[in-house]
């Protein structure tokens, strides 16, 4: 077991978008990232981007809906160096139906994604964290967890804000192991996802913004940097906005069924 004092950042969902920007800010930082996916090419070449020679960035097979597979992910890492500082749940998918039309098979997938998920991943690290004083777990949540997605759909909003709940609960449960938990909430950002949207949803969204352009991954994993730092010691239960200013006057927008071919 390597137990060096260098900090060891777990990213789930660390092989694209939002998350492998995290992964390679919290590198640049001087972390070594395991990056936790359930694709693991990707993941192996985000780690190889970030270090050819696998000594402070590894690729880790991980299936946040799978207890044993978030469990034998999280003791892998754990035996490799000794130690986990930092997890960022960025694992995530998304609906985009009306909630009429959702399937429960829909439904149960994003949920197990994106909430449960995030639950099981942050319950594995937290003896580990335990054991060298504390930590920070930061999750990727959405504004549609403080109103509701119009690109996205029911279970995303849902989950999402099933999220922050989990959060403020989790780091009541955690602060006496000196272990912070708290929440970034991403407006429209440009991710995969949004690249597959049509365009005049994309031109909606950047209307939306008063801050006048789509977030970047980069802006994201800005705010997790700075929730997992010593600059943030004392901030815990929260869920940081990363909107541009979205939620100041959000309303939605006429076309949101239309987006979806109309109602049922």
């Amino acid at each position: 077991m390597n137990t060096t004092d260098a900090a060891v950042a777990v990213v789930t969902g660390g092989g694209s978008g939002i998350g492998a920007a995290v992964a390679h800010a919290l590198s640049a930082r001087g972390d070594r990232v395991a990056i936790a996916d359930i694709d693991i090419e990707s993941a192996a070449a985000v780690a190889r981007t970030l270090d050819p020679t696998g000594s402070r960035a590894t690729a880790v097979h991980f299936d946040v809906t799978d207890e044993r597979s978030v469990l034998s992910g999280i003791a892998d890492i754990t035996s490799r160096w000794g130690r986990i500082d930092t997890l960022v749940n960025a694992a995530g998918i998304a609906d985009s139906d009306i909630a009429e039309r959702l399937s429960l098979d829909t439904w149960n997938r994003v949920l197990a994604t994106n909430l449960t998920g995030t639950f099981l991943a942050s319950r594995a690290v937290l003896p580990v964290m335990r054991q060298v004083g504390g930590g920070a777990v930061v999750t990727i949540a959405s504004i549609a967890a403080k109103r509701i997605s119009y690109n996205g759909g029911v279970a995303y909003t849902a989950a999402k804000a099933g999220v922050l709940g989990l959060t403020r609960h989790l780091a009541f449960e955690a602060a006496v192991d000196q272990v912070r938990v708290n929440a970034v909430c991403p407006g429209p950002t440009e991710t995969p996802l949004m690249a597959d949207l049509d365009p005049e949803v994309v031109a909606a969204r950047k209307a939306s913004v008063p801050l006048g352009r789509l977030a970047l991954p980069s802006d994201i994993a800005e705010a997790v940097l700075f929730l997992s730092s010593p600059g943030s010691v004392m901030i815990t239960g929260e869920a940081l906005d990363v909107d541009g200013g979205s939620l100041l006057a959000w309303y939605d927008i006429e076309t949101y069924f239309n987006r979806r071919g109309g109602r049922p």
